[in-house]
């Protein structure tokens, strides 16, 4: 609460939900101590099959998060959830994400599983569905892919360190 007291965090079971823009994200990922994920959620719904996953994750505006020529993955968790497979489940997200991409630009984005550019949470639970961003990354390397990945970080964290300095300018430091 100390961190973004404007964005009225609330506890709830599994976390603490509040409203913020891309520079809280931002702040959030970057100052929290205590966050381990930070998650926007792009949807949710009731659900009872893998067609209304499908539903779900058409009704995105997917655009506004991803490009044809980026990829992305889906991490599937769930809670009492009825559906037979996860595999499954995850796949009709994909459907849906991958459809609505070719309805508004011909074109859809591909899967990596490995170093996807966005990384989707998909939640399940007895009666719901919930639809996140993993805004928080931390992807585990596999050691012969440490040379490039580093340098790939390298070249983000260099790119990224105006918008850190931005932000942290902009809000009075939480320390002291």
């Amino acid at each position: 609460q100390d961190l973004m007291p404007e964005t009225h965090p609330r506890l709830e079971k599994g976390g603490v939900a509040l409203h913020t823009d891309a520079r809280g994200v931002m702040a959030l990922n970057l100052e929290s101590r205590l966050a381990t994920r930070v998650l926007l959620e792009l949807a949710h719904a009731p659900y009872g099959n893998e067609n209304d996953l499908y539903t779900l994750a058409k009704a995105v505006d997917w655009p506004a998060w991803i490009s044809p020529l980026e990829n992305f993955c889906i991490n599937t968790s769930a809670h009492r959830s009825p559906l037979q497979s996860l595999n499954f489940a995850t796949l009709r997200v994909k459907d849906g994400l991958c459809d609505r991409m070719r309805e508004d630009t011909d074109d859809r984005p591909s899967v990596d599983t490995r170093f996807p550019h966005l990384q989707l949470a998909l939640h399940l639970g007895a009666t719901q569905a919930h639809l996140y961003v993993d805004a928080s990354g931390g992807v585990v390397v596999p050691a012969p892919d440490a040379p490039h990945v580093f340098a790939e970080a390298r070249r983000i964290e260099a790119e990224d360190a105006r918008s850190v300095e931005q932000i942290r300018a902009e809000r009075p430091s939480t320390v002291g």
